[in-house]
């Protein structure tokens, strides 16, 4: 095959074909009460289950297409048997030259010609919460006018994902490990970008059009079943419990507002260890041994809004609030296997300024300062950190530059790095006129 140079692709090429699509489905049940306690007290129970299933089919594979021009003239022969119509090499030839008895031409010779190996994976989310919250409404006269929210609350969360290659499934494989290029190296079809029908111009789909089974072409004594193994799965859980109280209350006839709030989210996440077997099957996830992961963290709003008396229409105001992240992947540098996680990302927030609103609310602007912090944001290594640092445990390993040992005690892991973001922002809207 000859590759391609840049930007000699026709744009009417259609190269995933028919075959490339995404399915999904979903389903969601939800249940909620509000019922009211006492005079200005109310309870509210919610609940919620979702789940939502992907199917993702690729008939081009990630990253494994080649889009060629076939340049093979001629074709070789095979005996009824399947065997090579040829003889071996002759003296002066290399070896494994195969001398065909009959050479036929190649009617697809100049066309161009896909090299793919086609996936697809099969996911399901599923999400349930629930929560119970009470608020409460009470007006103190010169003391305020104050609404109150308290909640507590549970998501469970549970992704799961497997994703399978096509390959050869016969008994008779050439080699027992099913993703060996022995076995199976991917499809070739050759495309018409000028055909009239749109599916001439990519690949058919192979989940509807497998590859005909039988004895190989040239090695008869294996066999070949078109078929698709599941490569590898992957799962995790989560789960948040919240609790939270918030309160706004207004003063001096609502000339002043404030609101406070403050919340505690208790995150544990379970991440799940993927492996296979000898032959390439992915095997159940099983528990990491890195254990629940505990993300857990407390933040706080605080914040008020003054209407000053003397200028009509104009306001400051002042907020503070705090958040976290979580890095449910994230570990420390250190040695594989005895790594802690990161933690959360932490973050804090501040700003202040004034407020403008003229003509009944029509023209409204916001002059303001802020400033964001964020810390113990996961930032990786360049990678030939890891690489130096298991060449040096080598040479220890061996005594020297050469030797079969390797140190099992491999780097790998992120570092933290922090960041600040200040400044001022001016923005304003207008609708002057009443209609």
């Amino acid at each position: 095959p000859l590759p391609l140079p840049d930007g000699s692709v026709p744009r009417t090429l259609n190269i995933s074909g028919p075959g490339s699509y995404v399915e999904k489905k979903y389903h969601t049940l939800g249940v909620s009460l509000e019922q009211k306690l006492a005079k200005d007290l109310y309870l509210q129970v919610i609940a919620n289950r979702s789940e939502v299933s992907q199917f993702n089919a690729k008939p081009m594979g990630f990253a494994s297409i080649a889009l060629m021009r076939d340049v093979t003239t001629t074709l070789p022969t095979y005996t009824p048997d399947r065997n090579y119509n040829a003889t071996g090499a002759q003296p002066g030839q290399g070896a494994g030259t195969l001398n065909f008895a009959v050479a036929i031409p190649n009617s697809d010779v100049g066309k161009y010609m896909a090299i793919y190996r086609p996936t697809y994976d099969d996911t399901k989310n599923t999400h349930t919460a629930y929560r119970v919250g009470l608020t409460y409404h009470r007006d103190f006269g010169v003391a305020g006018d104050h609404n109150i929210l308290a909640f507590a609350s549970r998501s469970e969360a549970d992704v799961e994902g497997s994703y399978y290659t096509e390959t050869n499934i016969d008994p008779k494989r050439r080699d027992s490990y099913y993703f060996s290029g022995n076995n199976f190296s991917g499809r070739v079809t050759h495309l018409d970008p000028v055909s009239g029908s749109l599916s001439m111009r990519g690949v058919p789909d192979p989940l509807t059009h497998p590859i005909p089974s039988g004895p190989i072409y040239g090695d008869p004594a294996r066999s070949f079943t078109d078929g698709w193994i599941n490569g590898w799965r992957e799962r995790n859980k989560s789960t948040i419990d919240t609790v939270a109280v918030a309160m706004q209350s207004s003063f001096l006839r609502n000339r002043l507002v404030t609101t406070a709030g403050i919340r505690r989210d208790k995150l544990k996440i379970n991440n799940f260890d993927s492996d296979t077997d000898d032959f390439g099957v992915a095997l159940a996830p099983t528990p990491s041994s890195t254990g629940v992961i505990d993300e857990s963290a407390s933040t706080y709003t605080v914040g008020a809004v003054y209407k000053l008396p003397l200028l009509k229409g104009v306001g400051i105001f002042a907020n503070k609030s705090t958040n976290f992240q979580d890095q449910p992947g994230a570990l420390l540098f250190g040695d594989r296997g005895r790594q802690s996680p990161v933690g959360p990302i932490t973050g804090d927030g501040r700003d202040y300024g004034l407020k403008f609103g003229f003509l009944d609310g029509r023209v409204n602007a916001t002059l303001a300062g802020f400033k964001v912090n964020e810390s113990n944001v996961s930032s990786g290594f360049d990678g030939n950190v890891y690489n130096y640092i298991s060449a040096i445990c080598r040479t220890i390993a061996n005594g020297g530059p050469t030797g079969s040992l390797t140190d099992l005690r491999q780097a790998g892991g992120s570092d933290t790095r922090s960041q600040t973001s200040k400044g001022v922002e001016l923005e304003g809207t207008a609708n002057p006129t009443k209609n």
